[in-house]
């Protein structure tokens, strides 16, 4: 099978939470506002009943006065004079993704067929997946290979540290969404593969990565990834000494009345890791012996 690279391509259109839409319809005149989700602050004109964006883009109020309305953080990006909500039901794919804010001018996450794919509580998003980076250890030079790029925040924090980054993700709707994101734009910087893990893993060469982000969807959506036989083949792509970061959820979850995190340190040490559960990160961190 061959790899199918994506070329990303961040938009870099107005992209606003449901609360900053209210804000700017709710105003007359200039109003102040963020039209990339808290990233900066721009000034807004509102007159005559429609809101006037920089870069001469303008847009009716009372489309942002209905997507206002929803009030669930939901967020929405203003393309060809409309307004968008970044949400859509892939049926191929039997999910419902959607883009949220958790809390005001931080980083969106991902909501598959409702379940979020960042942790949200005590820390936001962004956070979540620079702590994700900081356990695993990354260092200048790394040839770091994140598994499910989901929003890339992970690949991002990665290539902040300057290493070299492969990332892995099945979705198009969520690489499309990426595209949108403003918290996504340094995406640019990593190699993005389009495909299932599962498969696209078996390209790789022996020892082609030094470390290895492997943030899953939970085992009741991609069971395949928690395999033993996924386990041997990131065993093999892992340089000797190389470390993996496996994210499994909340601690103590149980899996067919087994505690997860320790079926999956279980099967990582019988593909030849050194694991062990870090239940504060609600993680398994492993090394691949030298």
């Amino acid at each position: 099978m061959g790899l199918k690279f994506w070329s990303f391509r961040f938009r870099g259109l107005p992209v606003l939470c449901c609360w900053e839409a209210g804000r700017i319809c709710s105003g007359e005149g200039v109003v102040e506002a963020s039209l990339d989700l808290g990233l900066s602050v721009c000034r807004v004109r509102v007159d005559g009943g429609l809101a006037f964006l920089p870069g001469g883009v303008s847009v009716d109020v009372g489309l942002l006065r209905e997507f206002a309305g929803r009030c669930d953080g939901s967020v929405c990006v203003v393309e060809g004079g409309g307004v968008r909500l970044l949400e859509e039901w892939n049926p191929a794919e039997g999910a419902y993704y959607k883009l949220r804010c958790v809390a005001e001018g931080s980083a969106p996450t991902l909501q598959v067929n409702g379940v979020y794919m960042h942790r949200v509580l005590g820390m936001t998003p962004w956070e979540d997946s620079r702590r994700k980076v900081r356990v695993l250890g990354v260092k200048p030079g790394d040839r770091v290979l994140d598994i499910c790029t989901g929003l890339g925040y992970t690949a991002i924090h990665a290539l902040r540290r300057r290493a070299r980054v492969t990332s892995i993700e099945r979705s198009e709707t969520v690489l499309r969404f990426a595209e949108y994101n403003p918290w996504s734009r340094e995406l640019e910087g990593a190699v993005l593969i389009r495909g299932d893990a599962f498969e696209v893993v078996r390209n790789f060469e022996d020892a082609s990565f030094d470390r290895v982000l492997h943030d899953p969807p939970r085992f009741g959506l991609a069971g395949e990834l928690y395999s033993q036989e996924f386990y041997g083949e990131l065993f093999r792509v892992l340089k000797p000494g190389g470390a993996l970061f496996h994210y499994v959820g909340s601690p103590g979850q149980l899996i067919r009345g087994k505690d997860l995190a320790k079926g999956v340190a279980a099967r990582l040490e019988k593909a030849g890791f050194m694991a062990s559960v870090v239940r504060k990160e609600k993680c398994v961190f492993a090394f691949k012996p030298r």
